[in-house]
């Protein structure tokens, strides 16, 4: 897999931040049952995202089922911050197919909310 990921608005206290991901199947095959997964810091919610996109109190979860070779996904979530200071969110592309490039399978966005 090949994960991207980033911040597309300002990041302001208690106002909808914007995040794009694109998770791609750069391996073999077929990448069965993939998903972005994207544990949330303390003091950021979910806001809303697509329908494959799910959350819990301290993870958003974005299913994909069955990517096939070179396909990816390019979507858009939005977290609201509920205090100021430094944030450090981490997404993560996982599958359940053996992947041999795991160091593209992480980003890390560092982001500070004013």
């Amino acid at each position: 897999a090949m994960l991207t990921f980033r911040v597309t608005s300002t990041p302001k206290v208690g106002k909808a931040l914007g995040f794009n991901f694109v998770i791609q199947n750069n391996g073999t095959g077929m990448a069965a049952n993939a998903r972005f997964v994207l544990p949330l810091p303390v003091n950021m919610s979910w806001v809303s995202g697509p329908s494959e996109c799910t959350s819990s109190v301290d993870e958003v979860t974005c299913s994909f089922g069955d990517l096939a070779k070179g396909v990816s996904r390019n979507r858009y979530i939005y977290l609201r911050p509920s205090v100021k200071g430094p944030y450090t969110l981490t997404g993560s592309a996982l599958s359940d197919t053996d992947d041999n490039l795991l160091t593209n399978n992480n980003k890390t966005v560092d982001l500070t909310v004013n």
